[in-house]
């Protein structure tokens, strides 16, 4: 008589095993256990009979049957392309970045299709490095996607303009097909978040529709950006700003680095007579920039100087990654992407 038998391990394991390669932040939750299996037993008809003799026959022929279906498999399987996703981001140390990252990566998950992530930040890296937890560098993603079988992946970038630590990444990966040119049979690289007008007004409508329905006529909104020291971002970041404040004009753009501060933005916002403004970071996840200088008590906070100019201030704590609409635009620029950096084309005219 068949039966099944199966181990329920009710412990929490860490979302590094529960995401792939994944993100370390997400909340620990029961989940079965990695050796849970699924047994199949054989009730004993007493030694030597007809019907023990005929299961145990059944049993070793079925038994065969699965081992030359599991060799044939796995010899089908080493000739089939498998695909693979690089999700890399910047990276932060706060636990409020899960929900960004858990909303896209489940945004591009896909069945039998290995998702692995990876940080640019030094700095971040070294810090949860401290903690205990090991983030892995673009190289380390890349060969643990190798490691899956995957032989072909797309490199997609969470980073929102194309600044410094895209350029690294970029750099990164290009020095790792070079170095294992037989590693994968593509490697395409998805662009960041804002390079296109459609991606700025998909961003911006985004964005501005999901601000809480508490907001009333008149009252404008800040959106921090991270920006850029050397202004690498700065015609981007614009660009950017153009678009928001054309879909809302009560809605602003400033920076912690670069150009368009929040002393370019106060003498706007004292103009137009603002009493009361809301305050988004305009950063993947709701890091430390917006904890801190965007709505923290210290005295120069962007919350602080606005509330020092007489007006009321409403943080909503929410990185992009969060949003539906931003992760729609990340999981598009990686299914159009073209830019195979294992077997680029050059254009050299306009034909091309």
């Amino acid at each position: 008589m068949a039966g099944t038998a199966c181990c329920e391990d009710k412990k929490t394991v860490s979302s590094a095993v529960a995401y792939g390669g994944g993100y370390f932040f997400l909340p620990s939750r029961p989940r079965r256990s990695p050796d849970c299996v699924r047994l199949f037993f054989i009730r004993d008809s007493g030694a030597g009979s007809k019907e023990d003799t005929d299961m145990k026959h059944l049993f070793h022929g079925t038994a065969a049957l699965l081992l030359c279906l599991t060799l044939s498999g796995a010899a089908w399987g080493a000739d089939t392309p498998k695909k693979g996703l690089l999700l890399v981001a910047f990276g932060t140390s706060m636990e409020t970045g899960a929900p960004a990252y858990e909303g896209i990566e489940g945004a591009f998950r896909l069945k039998d299709q290995p998702v692995v992530w990876a940080f640019t930040s030094n700095i971040i890296r070294a810090k949860m490095a401290r903690q205990g937890v090991r983030l892995l560098t673009v190289p380390e993603g890349l060969a643990r996607l190798a490691e899956q079988g995957v032989t072909d992946v797309i490199v997609q970038s969470l980073h929102i303009m194309g600044g410094e630590e895209y350029a690294k990444m970029e750099r990164l990966v290009l020095t790792e097909v070079l170095t294992h040119p037989d590693r994968f049979a593509s490697v395409k690289v998805g662009r960041p978040l804002v390079e296109s007008m459609r991606d700025a007004r998909e961003v911006a409508e985004a964005v501005l529709h999901s601000l809480p329905a508490a907001r009333a006529a008149g009252d404008a909104v800040l959106l921090m950006a991270h920006g850029q020291g050397e202004g690498r971002c700065d015609m981007v970041f614009a660009g950017m700003q153009g678009v928001v404040n054309e879909t809302d004009p009560l809605a602003f753009m400033a920076s912690v680095e670069g150009y368009q501060g929040i002393d370019q933005v106060l003498p706007q916002l004292q103009a137009r007579g603002v009493r009361r403004v809301w305050l988004l970071p305009f950063m993947v996840v709701a890091g430390d920039h917006a904890h801190n200088d965007l709505a923290g008590d210290e005295p120069d906070s962007w919350a602080s100087r606005l509330k020092a100019q007489g007006m009321e201030v409403f943080p909503v704590l929410k990185g992009l990654g969060e949003n539906p609409g931003v992760q729609s635009v990340f999981v598009r620029h990686a299914l159009e992407t073209e830019d195979d950096y294992a077997h680029p084309v050059i254009k050299t005219s306009a034909a091309d």
